[in-house]
């Protein structure tokens, strides 16, 4: 019985391991925020520290730091009074911002999508149902952003762009949608090898993109055609 109570080999690895590690302090907002005005802390790395801790996989429109973050540019909203002015107000805002941070992409888009859900809700403005998102292309590289649906489509805010382009979602593998409603959609479907797509060369759209890209191939070589094809499919 004595020897069943003792600890194993492996027990005492880790309880020597933990014992041996350094005590981080917890994250407070009194640590981060002395600073009178929130945007003099941004880019320092006790404050990146903050936000990606909360906003790396969320959106929180109620977290108090949102607020922080909107107390400085109220100003500039005044005499708003369409959803989607606000949307592109805060974006145009929140670039600069963007530019001079070394926060993830994918953290910034879910502050910047806070910071139209949290406006909105105090102005009383409708806007879209729109989402922070993290969607995997076809060549396994992610793309970041801010989306929304709208009547015949979707509509973007591409990371580091300036203007809303169309959303095709036929593009991607799969996309992450952080919002009111977070939720993974597969716009091909789920198989068994989700990041190799289907191969239809007789497809109506592969069919009509050859013969946009391709009104000739004198001259071309076989990697002349691969390059064109890749610099297509990336824009």
């Amino acid at each position: 019985m004595d020897v069943l109570q003792k600890p194993s080999f492996i027990d005492s690895f880790y309880d020597q391991f933990e014992s041996n590690q350094p005590i981080s302090p917890p994250i407070e907002m009194e640590d981060v925020f002395a600073a009178s005005s929130i945007w003099e802390r941004w880019g320092s790395d006790d404050f990146d520290r903050y936000l990606t801790f909360y906003f790396l996989d969320d959106v929180d429109p109620n977290h108090s730091i949102i607020d922080r973050l909107l107390k400085d540019w109220a100003s500039q909203f005044d005499g708003i009074t369409h959803g989607n002015t606000l949307l592109h107000k805060v974006h145009q805002l929140f670039s600069p911002m963007v530019k001079d941070s070394s926060l993830h992409a994918r953290t910034l888009m879910n502050i910047e999508v806070s910071l139209m859900i949290r406006l909105a809700d105090q102005k009383g403005l409708m806007i879209p149902d729109v989402h922070a998102y993290d969607a995997r292309d076809v060549f396994v590289s992610n793309q970041y952003g801010v989306c929304w649906p709208t009547v015949d489509g979707w509509q973007a805010l591409p990371f580091g762009a300036m203007k809303a382009c169309e959303f095709n979602l036929d593009q991607f593998s799969s996309i992450e949608l952080i919002g009111r409603e977070p939720q993974f959609i597969y716009p091909n479907g789920m198989r068994q090898l989700q990041a190799m797509q289907v191969v239809d060369p007789t497809h109506f759209q592969v069919v009509a993109l050859v013969k946009d890209l391709f009104p000739t191939f004198d001259g071309l070589g076989a990697v002349d055609i691969i390059d064109l094809v890749r610099q297509k499919m990336r824009q």
